[in-house]
């Protein structure tokens, strides 16, 4: 077997410690992604509960700003159209606090294309 030469060896060797400091700086990078991306979420969830705390679903479910993730996630769990379906009914016949704040104004509907099921409205 052949030996290496040296310049080989020698970009190889500098090669291996570039790639582990890109590795370094790749999962500082997520790392700071991973927790900005947290607290836009947390930041999100408070404007939302801010903005519809006075809705009749919030104050059913003691939503407000001040919750925790944890607390939210308790308070609601994952839910399907059918859970909302009874407020949006509401909102449809011009009861827009069923979901939305007073400060929340229903720009529109947004309607399914309904290939699975009849077609529904998203306000």
């Amino acid at each position: 077997m052949p030996a290496v030469p040296l310049r080989i060896r020698i970009r190889s060797a500098i090669a291996r410690v570039v790639r582990r400091k890109m590795i370094r700086r790749k999962d500082a990078f997520l790392d700071t992604a991973r927790q900005s991306c947290r607290d836009v979420q947390r930041k999100t969830l408070t404007g939302l509960l801010r903005l519809n705390a006075d809705s009749r679903y919030s104050q059913a479910l003691g939503m407000n700003a001040g919750l925790s993730v944890e607390e939210f996630r308790k308070r609601h769990p994952v839910s399907d159209y059918e859970t909302f379906r009874p407020a949006i009914e509401e909102m449809t016949r011009g009861d827009h606090r069923a979901l939305l704040g007073q400060k929340n104004p229903l720009l529109m509907y947004a309607i399914t294309s309904g290939t699975t099921a009849k077609s529904k409205l998203i306000p």
